[in-house]
C-alpha cells in the first residue's frame, strides 16, 4: 500500500480480466473510509487485510466504503466485508444484485441483431456484473445522507449508469472509471436500473461528465485505474479522450454511408481488434448511433 498523500494511500488489485489495468481502492486513514472496495476475488480481500495491518489497522477499523461506481471491480469485495461496514452509494445500486437484472439482461440479448457469436460475447461481460450481495448484511447510505462535511458529490452518468464523482477537502478528486489515461473505450454499454433497459444517451452523458471535471476546482485527480494525475495532466488527458471519440464518430459516419448493419458497421470501423474483444467496440459504437438517433434502424 503506497501513501499517495498524507493520510489517503492507494491499494492497487489485479484483475483477472486479460489486458485490464489494475484498479486502485482507497484509503482515507483517519476517517477509515475507503473508496471503491475493489474487486470480488478471495485474494483481493486477503491483500486488503495484509495492506491494513501494514499501517497498523484491521478491518474493524473501516467504517465506511464509498462507491465511484457498480462495477464489479470496484464493488466486489463488499461480499467480503463485516456487516459493521457501510456501504455509500446510489441506493439503486441493488438492482444490480437482483433477478431482475438479469432479466433485463437476457430481454436486450434477444432484442439485438448481431451474430450469435457477438450476443454470446456481450451477454458474457453484462452477465458479469452482477453481484448477490446480501443488502440486509450491509447498511447502505445514499451520498446525500451522508453527512461528513469534507466530501462532496456529484452524480451522473456516462461511463457507468450510476457514475459518483467524489470530491475531499476541496482538493482531491475520485473519479471512478470516468478518466482513465491509454484507454481507448469510455462509454461501456449497461443495464440502467432506471428502466430496465440499456442506458440512453450515455455518449452525451459521458462528455458531460469530461466537461464538469474541467470546470471543478481541484489538485489532483485520483482514478479507479492508472497513476494519480495532477490538474494539469488531468485536462490533457481529457483532451485527449475527447479528440478520440470524434475521431471515431467519424469513422462511423463514414461507415454507415456503406452499411446497413451493426455487424458491418463495427467491423469497418474495429476490423481485426474484434478478434480479442467484441463488448468494447460494440459499446462504443452503440453510444455513438443512439447520438446519431439512428441505433433502432441498425440494431433491432
Amino acid at each position: 500500500m503506497e501513501e499517495i498523500f498524507r493520510g489517503i494511500y492507494r491499494i492497487t488489485y489485479k484483475l483477472n480480466q486479460g489486458d485490464v489495468p489494475d484498479v486502485n481502492s482507497y484509503l482515507i486513514k483517519d476517517l477509515g473510509i475507503l473508496i471503491d472496495g475493489g474487486p470480488q476475488y478471495p485474494e483481493a480481500y486477503q491483500k486488503l487485510l495484509r495492506e491494513l495491518i501494514s499501517v497498523n489497522m484491521t478491518i474493524e477499523d473501516i467504517n465506511y466504503v464509498i462507491l465511484t461506481h457498480h462495477h464489479l471491480d470496484h464493488m466486489g469485495m463488499i461480499n467480503f466485508l463485516p456487516s459493521s461496514v457501510n456501504v455509500v452509494a446510489d441506493k439503486s445500486v441493488k438492482f444490480y444484485s437482483q433477478k431482475e437484472y438479469k432479466n433485463s439482461v437476457n430481454d436486450f440479448i434477444r432484442q439485438i441483431r448481431v451474430p450469435y457469436e457477438y450476443k454470446s460475447s456481450i451477454s458474457d461481460i453484462l452477465m458479469d456484473e452482477f453481484l448477490p450481495i446480501d443488502w440486509e448484511k450491509h447498511k447502505l447510505i445514499s451520498y446525500s445522507e451522508f453527512n461528513q462535511s469534507n466530501f462532496k458529490f456529484i452524480v451522473s452518468k456516462g461511463h457507468s449508469s450510476l457514475d459518483t464523482i467524489i470530491l475531499f477537502n476541496e482538493k482531491f478528486i475520485f473519479t471512478g472509471d470516468i478518466l482513465i489515461p491509454k484507454i481507448f473505450f469510455n462509454c461501456l454499454i449497461d443495464i440502467s436500473p432506471e428502466d430496465s433497459k440499456p442506458s440512453s444517451f450515455k455518449r452525451k452523458g459521458y462528455l458531460d461528465e469530461l466537461e464538469t471535471l474541467k470546470k471543478l476546482e481541484f489538485e489532483f485527480l485520483l482514478p479507479g485505474h492508472h497513476d494519480i494525475l495532477n490538474k494539469v495532466s488531468a485536462l490533457k488527458h481529457i483532451a485527449i479522450t475527447i479528440n478520440r471519440m470524434n475521431r471515431t464518430s467519424k469513422k462511423v459516419s463514414s461507415a454507415i454511408k456503406k452499411s446497413n448493419s451493426f455487424e458491418d458497421v463495427l467491423k469497418q470501423v474495429y476490423g481485426q481488434f474484434l478478434k480479442y474483444n467484441i463488448f468494447l467496440p460494440f459499446s462504443d459504437v452503440h453510444s455513438i448511433l443512439e447520438q446519431m438517433d439512428i441505433l433502432d434502424f441498425y440494431l433491432l
